[in-house]
């Protein structure tokens, strides 16, 4: 099979759907034909709000399945919530039913933490991970990240840092005594995400910020981020972060479960690749390597 590189054109208007002897017809316009014969290779498809995205990509899936060039392996579609799941699911199988092809082992549809998941307890041991892992959500990842910056506020945090900000800054948070402490509970969050995200521990941190002035932020960040770090560990816990970063580093390190995806999924899909990072962006490419199919959906204005 040739494979090809695509990229498809501009937003992709819903097709219309008509009825003829009781079968379905669908009329693609004419943004959406080059996607629709997609067989192989790598596309972008760039698709707006509204724009009909779910839809193409549905059909296009029903089509390669109906054509059976993703044999012998699976079809991945990789999306960001759950909910999308779901929808998929049930507009996958309504637009197969309705080609008369009744199958259910032809592709898979996750979120790109639920594959991450799937990945990590493939070969937990090999990350130095116990088998035991808990996930640790959101909700909870914030009580646990307020308990560390709590006791760092104890250790004299607080003080230190509110003499990093100039009196000017702090007058926007007159009344609003907590409003300031919000600010940087979302900082100290987003920044423990960046750095795990880009394989920074906290050891390595620590080495890097010796030659920062101690003031700088990173610095009094370290040591929160060194308590999450070990509070996690000691109580067993990966935050989604984490799964992401020890899924990508086990498909890079292991050759025998990189190799097995790579022979189960022959098409990756990947949806609200704008929402994607650059860990998950990795993951995708090393399943879909090997085959060398791989489609990226999302909004290229956001």
């Amino acid at each position: 099979m040739i494979k090809e590189t695509n990229t498809a054109t501009e937003s992709m208007s819903t097709a219309t759907e008509s009825m003829s002897n009781e079968v379905k017809k669908i009329v693609y316009r004419d943004d959406q034909l080059p996607i629709m014969k997609y067989r192989g290779g790598t596309m972008a498809v760039p698709a707006v709000p509204g724009a009909g995205k779910t839809f193409i990509i549905c059909n296009l899936v029903c089509e390669i399945i109906k054509d059976k060039v993703h044999k012998p392996g699976k079809i991945l579609i990789v999306t960001f919530m759950n909910s999308a799941v779901n929808n998929f699911k049930h507009r996958i199988s309504m637009v197969l039913q309705n080609k008369g092809i009744n199958t259910t082992n032809d592709y898979e549809v996750m979120t790109i933490h639920s594959l991450a998941l799937k990945i990590l307890k493939d070969r937990p041991d090999v990350m130095g991970v116990n088998e035991e892992f808990k996930i640790l959500d959101d909700v909870n990842k914030s009580l646990y990240l307020n308990k560390c910056i709590s006791m760092w506020r104890r250790k004299g945090g607080e003080a230190t840092f509110k003499s990093m900000i100039s009196d000017k800054s702090l007058n926007k948070y007159a009344s609003k005594q907590d409003k300031w402490w919000n600010d940087f509970f979302t900082t100290v969050d987003t920044i423990i995400g960046e750095l795990k995200i880009n394989d920074i521990s906290p050891e390595k941190l620590k080495e890097d910020i010796k030659l920062l002035d101690p003031n700088s932020i990173l610095v009094h960040i370290s040591e929160i981020y060194d308590t999450y770090s070990k509070l996690l560990k000691s109580e067993g816990y990966i935050d989604y972060n984490d799964l992401l970063i020890l899924a990508y580093k086990l498909l890079k390190t292991d050759d025998t479960v990189r190799e097995k995806l790579q022979k189960k999924y022959t098409f990756v899909f990947e949806d609200e690749c704008q929402d994607s990072n650059l860990i998950q962006g990795k993951i995708l490419s090393l399943i879909s390597e090997k085959s060398g199919n791989l489609v990226r959906v999302g909004d290229v204005n956001q």
